[in-house]
């Protein structure tokens, strides 16, 4: 969309939603004691160092957000933004995998950093979507292609019945998970239909909506992650509540293999909710703004590259090689210092990437398709599309 089009607190947002999967990525990744001493399983400082990745849930949860409130009403093909998208991936995902394949062939760091760059690792690379090479990234590409069904759906429904539909699915896709350690109905694909179905009723009936303040998103997202630190605590020990859930593993509150992140889910859903409400004034009109509108649409190139699997191992160790912070007024700001560095260093790498490469690229598959879409036209074919940027 044309920036004139775009509201700052959605793209501020949008930074901020990744800023948090950022950070999340950071102590999931750190090899301090508190992570990794066997002693500390089950303490309280273990509990609340591994319910920290409720934070990246509640990015996810806001990102998902964002894009379900502005194409909620859409029932356009979605072709033109899943090939955007998959473009966009791919213009990452693959040369990445290049360049680590010259780092082999020239070998310029260590061997063990190489060890990924394999035959099954180029497959990955060169069709990331289809091999999963960005679990969020592949869900998200799944839940872009079914918005306009559902969105079709719900044109259909009433706003209780709606809501009534979004419950379900939160239900069996969330909530068994936490009744049933063993339910298999969670996917990543329907955590985020889960998520999109909740954004869409937020656009289509605001006014069903309570009054959110920036003291209770505040209050909800404190008490959410309290519980998630509480519920990771009493998971991680063996006990009748373990024993009647099924042995859950201690990540089901926060997020990982097993969990079901519904209080992360909840969190968002208040933040993103307050921000909705929130009026805006001089959008697009000052400094602080166009900044803003500037930076976002680099904010799913630093999960690109951060998550990648070949750049992760790298670029983690890279900034846990010092000794571990002593104290955790110092061990505090280490990480509000690496975490704001490696977010504003990815942030450039991925603004000017997509201004030297994604963006010229785009624009060039888009001329070639508009060309075949005139074409199209004059022999009576007609290919619907829309005009929303991929990450919307």
């Amino acid at each position: 969309m044309p920036n004139k089009q775009r509201d700052w607190k959605f793209e501020f947002l949008r930074i901020v939603a990744m800023l948090l999967i950022v950070t999340t990525h950071f102590f999931a990744d750190d090899n301090w004691a508190v992570h990794n001493d066997p002693a500390q399983t089950g303490t309280w400082a273990g509990s609340t160092h591994n319910a920290l990745s409720f934070l990246g849930q509640v990015g996810v949860t806001l990102f998902v957000l964002i894009s379900a409130y502005f194409v909620a009403t859409k029932t356009t093909s979605p072709i033109k933004r899943l090939w955007k998208l998959w473009m966009q991936i791919f213009l990452y995902s693959a040369p990445i995998f290049l360049l680590f394949l010259f780092l082999r062939w020239t070998h310029a760091i260590p061997e063990h950093y190489l060890a990924g760059v394999t035959i099954k690792s180029g497959l990955i690379s060169f069709l990331p979507i289809t091999e999963i090479a960005y679990w969020f990234m592949s869900a998200y590409f799944i839940m872009t292609a079914f918005s306009p069904f559902i969105n079709k759906l719900m044109d259909h429904l009433t706003s209780a019945q709606s809501w009534i539909l979004t419950v379900m699915i939160i239900w069996v896709t969330l909530i068994w998970r936490i009744l049933n350690a063993q339910s298999q109905y969670y996917t990543d694909c329907g955590y985020l239909i889960a998520i999109y179905l909740i954004g869409a009723n937020i656009r289509r009936y605001p006014k069903r909506l309570p009054r959110i303040h920036w003291y209770s998103a505040l209050i909800c997202t404190v008490v959410s992650f309290g519980l998630c630190v509480v519920g990771t605590h009493v998971l991680g020990r063996q006990n009748s509540i373990t024993a009647i859930l099924g042995d859950p593993p201690a990540n089901l509150l926060t997020a990982g293999p097993g969990a079901s992140p519904i209080l992360a889910v909840i969190s968002g859903t208040v933040i993103f909710i307050w921000i909705a409400q929130t009026r805006t004034h001089n959008r697009a009109d000052t400094v602080w703004s166009k900044l803003i509108i500037a930076l976002a649409p680099s904010t799913l190139g630093i999960y690109l590259i951060h998550e990648n699997f070949l750049i992760k191992p790298l670029l983690w160790d890279i900034v846990f090689h010092s000794p571990e912070p002593i104290g955790l007024f110092t061990k505090l700001f280490f990480s509000a210092t690496a975490i704001t560095v490696v977010f504003l260093m990815l942030m450039l790498v991925s603004y000017v990437y997509n201004f030297l490469v994604v963006n010229p690229v785009t624009r060039a598959v888009s001329r070639i398709h508009l060309s075949g879409r005139t074409t199209g036209r004059h022999t009576g074919i007609d290919d619907q599309t829309t005009r929303n940027s991929p990450i919307e």
